[in-house]
C-alpha cells in the first residue's frame, strides 16, 4: 500500500489527484513496476474537502498514533518482500522468454532440416509420399515427428527398400488380391487348452514304490522300457504251463512277479498315461492346424507377404 501527501501549489498535487482518480484523466497514464499495480491511498486537498467539509457526517480515517512506528517497518517489511518477489518474477520471466525463444530457435532449425534433407531430396523420387505436404514446412516436420514417434526398434530401410514398397502401393498395375484366410477359430480353443492344462508336464509319472519290483525298475531309471516290455510279458503266456515267460531271458515268471508288475502299473499310472497322450494329441491337432493355416497363407502367392517371416 502506498501513501502519497499532495498540498497546493504544487507537482503533486496533479500527480496526487491523478493518483486518486486515474480515469478522470485519460489522456495521462500511471505505469506500475513489473505492472503490479498497488492499492493506493491519497491524502491531498480533495481528500480533506470531501471527507471534512463536503459531508455531514465524518467517515472514518486512518490515524498514526501510538503503534505506529511498529506499522510503518512492518509495512516496510511487507514491501521489501514484495519487491524481492517482483525481482524474482522478472528474473524468472527474462529465463522463460531466453528459453521459449531458444525452443524456437531450435524447432525452426529442425524444420528446415526436415524440408532440406526430406522434402528438397526426396520429392522428385517419391512425389506421392509428398501429396498433401508442399509449401507447408510446419505440416512436413510435423508429420515426420509422428511417424518417428509411431516407428518401431530395428534397423531403418534404406532408400531401395523403400522404393521396393513405393513401386508396389503407387503402381499402376495394381490389382485386388483375395482376402487371406481368418484364423480358425478352433485353433485358438485348443491353444487356450493346452495352456491352462499342463499340469501332466509337470507331473513324473512312475507306478508304485511301495513293492519290491519297483526298487530294480528305479535302478534302472527306464520306466517306458519297462512298461514297453510288459506288453509283450502279456502276450507271452505258455497255455500249456500256465505261465507267463519273460520276453527278454525266456525264462519263467512266478505269479508273485507278475502280481507285483500289475500293481506297479497300477490304475493310478493307466490314467496318467493316458492323460499324457490326450495332451500330446491335442497338441499334435493344434500344430497340424497352425501348419494347414500358413501353407493355405503361402499357397496364394502374395506378393504383398515377407515369406523369410513366417514359419
Amino acid at each position: 500500500m502506498n501513501f502519497f501527501y499532495g498540498s497546493n501549489g504544487s507537482g503533486k498535487t496533479t500527480i496526487s489527484k491523478l493518483l486518486a482518480n486515474p480515469n478522470n484523466y485519460p489522456s495521462c497514464t500511471v505505469k506500475w513496476k513489473s505492472n503490479n499495480k498497488l492499492k493506493t491511498l491519497v491524502y491531498n486537498e480533495d481528500f480533506v474537502q470531501k471527507y471534512f467539509y463536503n459531508r455531514d457526517v465524518l467517515n472514518g480515517i486512518y490515524t498514526m498514533g501510538e503503534g505506529a512506528k511498529e506499522i510503518e517497518e512492518e509495512i516496510k517489511r511487507k514491501n521489501d518482500e514484495i519487491n524481492k518477489i517482483n525481482e524474482e518474477i522478472l528474473n524468472l520471466t527474462e529465463v522463460k522468454k531466453e528459453k521459449e525463444n531458444k525452443e524456437l530457435e531450435i524447432d525452426n532449425n529442425f524444420k528446415e532440416i526436415c524440408w532440406k534433407k526430406g522434402y528438397n531430396k526426396f520429392q522428385n523420387v517419391f512425389p506421392d509420399f509428398f501429396t498433401g505436404y508442399r509449401n507447408n514446412k510446419n505440416k512436413f516436420k510435423e508429420k515426420i515427428l509422428e511417424e518417428y514417434r509411431k516407428r518401431s526398434e530395428g534397423p531403418v530401410p534404406n532408400q531401395n527398400e523403400i522404393m521396393s514398397k513405393y513401386n508396389i502401393i503407387y503402381s499402376n498395375n495394381v490389382q485386388k488380391i483375395g482376402f487371406l484366410p481368418n484364423f480358425n477359430q478352433s485353433n485358438l480353443t485348443n491353444i487356450k487348452i493346452l495352456e491352462e492344462n499342463q499340469t501332466i508336464l509337470q507331473t513324473a509319472i512312475v507306478g508304485k514304490k511301495d513293492i519290491n519290483i519297483s526298487k530294480i525298475i528305479e535302478k534302472l531309471c527306464n520306466h517306458d522300457w519297462v512298461k514297453q516290455g510288459k506288453e509283450y510279458y502279456d502276450n507271452n503266456f505258455d497255455e500249456n504251463r500256465g505261465v507267463y515267460i519273460c520276453p527278454f531271458c525266456q525264462q519263467d515268471t512266478s505269479d508273485e512277479f507278475r502280481m507285483q508288475l500289475e500293481e506297479y502299473f497300477d490304475e493310478t499310472f493307466t490314467n496318467q498315461m493316458k492323460e499324457l497322450e490326450n495332451y500330446i494329441d491335442n497338441y499334435k491337432i493344434v500344430t497340424d492346424g497352425i501348419q494347414k493355416y500358413f501353407q493355405e497363407i503361402l499357397s496364394k502367392q502374395n506378393q504383398y507377404l515377407e515369406e523369410k517371416i513366417i514359419p
